[in-house]
């Protein structure tokens, strides 16, 4: 089979995967709650899965647990993720993860203004935020899966399959925004899935754009603790609010610029894992 040819199908059943492991934790609690409202003798809500928060999360933890083992064991992703002989953190990641998040909140001040819907998943973070399995979920374990999944997955198996780095890192970041499942979520998650693609394939390193992600979920689950951050980006005028977006994402586009170039210089050779 041609290289291009098993990576797109590699990527196809990624993506799949993913989906199903997100739509069976789902299931799960629907059919949880179908038995208890028959014992009740009450119909079952169609706001289901928003209305049970800690139910949700729950399921999506062991659900994205099992997705992982799953990757690891059919080695869809690599078995060693890291090299042989790991290399210490290059001194200048800290300026790159500066760099990467004065971009994210960049885009959060380019998104405000546009009030898109968010098809409920505000109000589900939200009765999420203090739940420990579901902060287990937002803060580690979904980061870490969609980082196995769209980055160490798919981003990595289009390049080496002998599509162009940008052609991959652009697939993976379009895949990352569509599973997200609406508009307010899949613009930042395009941005993300970017931001987050360019930090993979200029470092080579899982790590750094695992510590990004876990970083920049922490940080919005924070903020769900203080909605007067919100409250007061929001009484932002739209032009005000459309330019400190154009210069947070101009200032942070220039250093990750430079700390990549930076990054690859210092970084050692190291042999490639084994899959």
């Amino acid at each position: 089979m041609k290289p291009k040819t098993n990576a797109l199908l590699t990527t196809i059943a990624l993506v799949l995967i993913f989906i199903f492991a997100q739509v069976m934790s789902q299931m799960v609690v629907v059919a949880w709650q179908a038995v208890e409202a028959a014992d009740e003798g009450r119909q079952l809500d169609a706001t289901v899965i928003t209305d049970n928060p800690q139910w949700t999360g729950t399921a999506m933890l062991v659900g994205y647990v099992v997705l992982c083992i799953l990757l690891w064991g059919t080695k869809l992703i690599r078995r060693n993720l890291l090299p042989k002989c790991t290399p210490p953190m290059p001194r200048r990641w800290g300026w790159t993860l500066v760099a990467f998040f004065a971009i994210a909140f960049a885009m959060s001040f380019i998104a405000d203004p546009l009030a898109l819907d968010d098809g409920g998943s505000g109000k589900l973070f939200e009765a999420m935020k203090s739940d420990p399995a579901c902060l287990a979920l937002l803060v580690s374990v979904g980061p870490l899966t969609e980082e196995l999944v769209f980055r160490e997955g798919i981003q990595r198996t289009l390049t080496h399959g002998g599509f162009s780095p940008t052609t991959a890192l652009i697939t993976s970041a379009l895949l990352f925004a569509v599973v997200h499942g609406n508009l307010a979520q899949a613009l930042p998650a395009f941005t993300l899935g970017i931001l987050l693609g360019i930090l993979y394939q200029h470092t080579g390193d899982i790590r750094l754009s695992l510590i990004a992600h876990v970083l920049n979920n922490g940080i919005a689950v924070i903020g769900l603790h203080f909605p007067q951050l919100q409250e007061a980006t929001d009484t932002f005028p739209p032009l005000a609010s459309l330019a400190c977006g154009t210069i947070l994402a101009a200032a942070g586009s220039g250093l990750l610029w430079w700390s990549c170039r930076h990054n690859a210089n210092e970084a050692p050779k190291t042999e490639e894992p084994q899959t």
